[in-house]
């Protein structure tokens, strides 16, 4: 039997399917690093206890969403 397509579940995952040249994702990954370093940067300025927990937590998902991009990207473009 035929096995069916893997459904995509985000936009993101078919844009990433589709970007064999790498464009696409390398697009994305500079805008998550770039808000990182933003966050960052305020967090070394000082920020107020509840501000600073919650940039944390940000730069946390940051991180994670840079992780999946480039695991979705490997995914589908596995050599």
């Amino acid at each position: 039997m035929a096995q069916e397509p893997r459904p995509t579940l985000l936009d993101l995952e078919a844009a990433l399917a589709a970007d064999a040249d790498r464009t696409r994702r390398d697009e994305i990954l500079a805008t998550l690093v770039g808000e990182a370093r933003a966050v960052k940067a305020k967090l070394d300025r000082g920020l107020a206890p509840n501000q600073a927990a919650a940039a944390q937590r940000l730069l946390q998902a940051l991180y994670a969403a840079h992780q999946v991009v480039r695991s979705v990207w490997r995914f589908h473009h596995a050599q």
